[in-house]
């Protein structure tokens, strides 16, 4: 998305940087398009029939789809950005570029955010849920969320951009005031740190209910009445969860009020974890370097850190910070225990009726 229209000042030691920018811009970007395309429209498609079967909660299945079509709309403007022709772009394509790309990676941001909203008041404040979350409001901030993103990328093409660099450069930090550079990083930044803080409170408060069970253990015992032969008259009593203890003429059995096997929280560490690695591997390295260019350097300054930056920013990382966009299906909604089992019973049904379709048609066709 970040195509530099007028080659940047050139010294040799900058050649092999370039053209390995240049392979992974004209190459990589169709490649990753294939994956991101494909990926988010089938959770698009998938959260629509969620929707049109009332499988609740809804609003969790609306803020999946919406971080889907955030990404998918990421995808589109990738590749329309690549197949436009050069010949025909201009500051205004350059900038309409921008405010598509823009407008696609910051709702998919703020919707990371109100997933992580949505998981935190499901989970820690369970019996409010309903009154917090609900549909309407649901769409509200859908709304608000993409309205927010469109006006912060459109800005340069309302007129808020750098006049002195019309037609000369297509790079955000060169295209964009530094002043607004660094107040779409802040917005964008905080609700990632906020979804971390709030995974890190869901994680702190599973460990807790882990604890608070394992201190529950009830025991109960149970007079086995006394026969001539003890031996031959035991009976193995088991549990709900299957634990017997036996004497010889007392049967013990536990009946824990939490599981004898321990919930596994490994998920929701997992959880934290990939949120934390996704944002820190794909965005950081991006939100780093924007913001050490736009207080050292201008598109002007030709020294070897702002070329290098320049560079970067234009195609690696840039790349780096769309891969998101992959990697955002994969954890949210694929990952979703009741996505994905709607998916699957649908893809279930869907071959049992089909193999049902088949069968009938062959034995017809034999019979007659």
């Amino acid at each position: 998305m970040y195509i530099s229209i007028e080659n940047s000042p050139e010294i040799e030691w900058f050649e092999e940087f370039r053209s390995v920018s240049r392979i992974l811009y004209h190459y990589v970007i169709p490649i990753i398009c294939l994956a991101i395309i494909p990926l988010n429209l089938s959770v698009v498609i998938s959260c629509a029939f969620i929707l049109r079967n009332g499988k609740q909660p809804t609003s969790t299945y609306l803020f999946l789809g919406n971080i889907a079509l955030s990404d998918l709309l990421t995808g589109v403007s990738l590749l329309f950005d690549r197949l436009f022709p050069l010949k025909y772009k201009n500051h205004y394509i350059c900038e309409l570029e921008l405010g598509l790309y823009g407008t696609a990676m910051m709702t998919s941001v703020y919707s990371i955010g109100l997933i992580g909203i949505d998981r935190f008041v499901y989970i820690v404040h369970g019996l409010q849920y309903q009154m917090w979350i609900y549909p309407f409001r649901a769409k509200m901030l859908i709304m608000t969320s993409w309205l927010v993103g469109g006006f912060l990328s459109f800005l340069p093409l309302m007129g808020w951009h750098n006049k002195n660099i019309e037609g000369k450069s297509c790079l955000y930090i060169n295209t964009v005031p530094k002043e607004l550079v660094i107040l779409t990083t802040v917005l964008g930044v905080i609700p990632l740190l906020m979804v971390i803080v709030l995974y890190s409170i869901i994680l702190r408060h599973a460990l807790k209910k882990i604890v608070e069970g394992r201190k529950n253990w009830t025991v109960a015992s149970l007079q086995e009445p006394q026969t001539q032969d003890s031996s031959s008259s035991r009976k193995h009593y088991k549990s709900a969860n299957n634990t017997t203890l036996q004497s010889d003429n007392r049967l013990i059995f536990i009946t824990p009020a939490f599981p004898l096997e321990p919930p596994r929280y490994s998920k929701a560490i997992r959880v934290v974890a990939l949120t934390t690695g996704c944002f820190i591997v794909t965005w950081f390295p991006l939100i780093l370097a924007n913001l050490i260019y736009i207080s050292e350097c201008d598109l002007d300054k030709a020294c070897r850190l702002c070329m290098t930056l320049r560079m970067a920013i234009s195609s690696p990382l840039a790349l780096l910070g769309t891969f998101n966009s992959v990697l955002n299906p994969l954890i949210y909604a694929w990952w979703h225990k009741g996505f994905r089992g709607f998916v699957k019973q649908k893809v279930k049904n869907t071959l049992v009726k089909k193999i049902s379709t088949i069968s009938f048609t062959h034995s017809n066709s034999s019979s007659s």
